[in-house]
C-alpha cells in the first residue's frame, strides 16, 4: 500500500502532499474518501516501518522538521506514539520561531511525554578555536580564534561559514588579522538570512532592515522607520526573536554582527541612504546625541533639506568640540552636497576650511578663500582672515599670511570695532616676525 509514494508517474513531480495522486487512487481504489484515504497511507507508512525494524534497529532522522508538509508529520506523531514497541527511534530538528503551516502537529510531537528534548546552547571560545584550528592549522593565535567566536557568537552554522570564507580569502590566523575577522561577508550567510527573513513576512523583513540602519533601536524607533503600526511591529519584532535573528533584550538588536551585515547589504543603495536620512532626522527629533544624528545623515543622499544643513553643522560643531576634526571635515563636506542656501554657503565654507585646517587638510586654504569672498559679517571675516593667515604660515608662505591680515586691516578701516582690529594687528606683528623679510615692517607698523 506505501508503494506508490515511491513511485513516479510518467512526466509527473515527486510530491509530498497525498492530494497528488493517480498512483495512489489506483492503489487505494480510487473511490474512498479523503480520511479514508489518508488514513490508509499513514498506516500503510507505520506497516513499511514495521517491516524494517523487524530486521534491526531503525532511526528516522528529519531535518527542519518545521518545513515538513502536513501529511508526513501526521506520519511522525502516528509512528512516534509507537516506537516503544517497534525499536524505533525518532529523530527530528526544529528551528524555533520559523512560520510553519504545520505548528499544531509540532506542538503534539514536542508534548509526546516520552520526547527528549535538546536544546544546543552557542559553541564557546574554545570550542570555536578548535574548529577554527582544525580548518586553519593548528597555530590559529587565540586573538584571531576569540574574534571568529565574537563575530558569530558561537552559531555553529555562522562559524563554519566564517572559516570557509577566511580560508578561501587566504587570510592567515594570526593576531593581526583579528580585526580582519569582523569584516569578512559569506555570501551563503546573506543567502540564508534573506530567505529565513522571507518567510517570515513583509513587516519582520522590513523591521529587520530599519534595526539594520539604525544597529540597536528601541521597538517604537524601528517601527516608525519601517512605517508599521504598533500591534503589527510587536509581531514582527516577535516573529525575529524567535527565528533568533534578534536578540531578546530591552533593544533591538542583531543576534550576531553577521546578520546585521548580510540584512543591511541586501538593502537596496537607494532604500538604505533613504533609511538613515530618516534615522537622522528621527533621532534629532528625539534629542539624540549630535554625533550620532550626524552619522547617519552622512551617509543619506542629499535632498536640499534645510533641516539637514542645521543637523550637519551642529554635528560638525559637536565633532570638534571631541577632538575629532577629520569627522567635521566629512560632515562639512556632505553639507556642502546638500546643498545650503545661498546665505548659508559662506559660513559652511568658512567652518569647513576652519575644520581642514585642524585637520592639516591642504584643501582648507581654497575653501577659507572662497568663504571670505562670500561671508559680509566683519567679526566672521576677521576669524576667517585669523585662520587663513595661520594656515599660510604652517605652509610656508608668511609672506600671503601677513598680506591677507593686512588687507583685511584695510578693508576694515579706521572706523572696525577695537577688538577687531586689535586682533587683527597682533596677528599682523606676530605674523611679520615669522620672516625676517617682514621685520622691518613689523617694527614700522608697531611705532605708529
Amino acid at each position: 500500500l506505501a508503494g506508490p509514494l515511491f513511485e513516479l508517474a510518467p512526466g509527473q513531480p515527486a510530491q509530498a502532499e497525498d492530494t497528488s495522486s493517480a498512483p495512489r487512487a489506483r492503489a487505494q481504489g480510487g473511490s474512498k474518501p479523503p480520511a479514508d484515504r489518508r488514513f490508509t497511507v499513514v498506516h500503510s507508512l507505520y506497516w513499511l516501518t514495521a517491516n524494517l525494524s523487524s530486521t534491526g534497529p531503525l532511526a528516522l532522522l528529519v531535518d527542519d522538521c518545521h518545513w515538513a508538509d502536513p501529511p508526513s508529520l501526521r506520519f511522525l506523531n502516528y509512528v512516534s506514539a509507537r516506537c516503544g514497541e517497534l525499536g524505533v527511534l525518532v529523530v527530528v530538528t526544529v528551528r524555533d520561531g520559523e512560520p510553519s503551516t504545520v505548528q499544531e502537529l509540532l506542538v503534539a510531537l514536542r508534548a509526546d511525554p516520552r520526547a527528549i528534548l535538546i536544546e544546543p546552547t552557542s559553541l564557546s571560545v574554545n570550542a570555536v578555536a578548535t574548529l577554527v584550528r582544525s580548518a586553519l592549522g593548528p597555530e590559529a593565535d587565540g586573538d584571531f580564534c576569540a574574534a571568529c567566536a565574537r563575530a558569530s557568537a558561537g552559531n555553529p552554522f555562522l562559524v563554519r561559514e566564517l572559516i570557509a570564507e577566511l580560508e578561501t580569502e587566504r587570510v592567515e590566523p594570526v593576531a593581526a588579522s583579528a580585526a580582519r575577522v569582523e569584516s569578512v561577508r559569506p555570501e551563503s550567510v546573506s543567502r540564508a538570512v534573506v530567505a529565513r527573513l522571507n518567510h517570515l513576512g513583509t513587516d519582520s523583513r522590513n523591521l529587520a532592515r530599519s534595526v539594520a540602519v539604525l544597529e540597536n533601536a528601541s521597538l517604537r524607533q524601528a517601527a516608525t522607520l519601517a512605517g508599521i503600526p504598533g500591534t503589527r511591529a510587536l509581531r514582527a519584532a516577535d516573529r525575529l526573536i524567535s527565528a533568533q535573528i534578534i536578540a531578546s533584550s530591552a533593544t533591538l538588536a542583531f543576534v550576531h554582527p553577521l546578520l546585521q551585515h548580510a540584512v543591511y547589504e541586501r538593502i537596496p543603495a537607494a532604500a538604505r541612504a533613504d533609511g538613515h536620512r530618516r534615522a537622522g532626522l528621527m533621532l534629532a527629533s528625539e534629542g539624540a546625541r549630535s554625533t550620532l544624528v550626524g552619522a547617519h545623515l552622512l551617509r543619506g543622499e542629499p535632498a536640499g533639506d534645510p533641516a539637514v544643513v542645521v543637523l550637519l553643522r551642529e554635528a560638525a560643531r559637536a565633532a570638534l568640540a571631541d577632538g575629532a576634526p577629520g569627522t567635521a571635515v566629512r560632515l562639512l563636506r556632505r553639507t556642502l552636497r546638500e546643498p545650503p542656501g545661498s546665505e548659508a554657503r559662506g559660513p559652511v565654507l568658512g567652518e569647513l576650511g576652519e575644520a581642514e585646517a585642524l585637520a592639516r587638510d591642504p584643501a582648507a586654504t581654497g575653501h577659507l578663500r572662497e568663504a571670505l569672498e562670500l561671508v559680509r559679517a566683519p567679526a566672521i571675516r576677521v576669524r576667517l582672515a585669523r585662520i587663513l593667515s595661520e594656515v599660510l604660515v604652517w605652509d610656508g608662505r608668511p609672506i600671503e599670511g601677513h598680506r591677507v591680515l593686512v588687507e583685511m586691516i584695510e578693508e576694515l578701516g579706521p572706523a572696525a570695532a577695537p577688538p577687531l582690529r586689535a586682533v587683527l594687528e597682533t596677528l599682523r606683528a606676530v605674523t611679520a616676525s615669522v620672516d625676517r623679510r617682514q621685520i622691518g615692517r613689523a617694527s614700522c607698523r608697531e611705532r605708529v
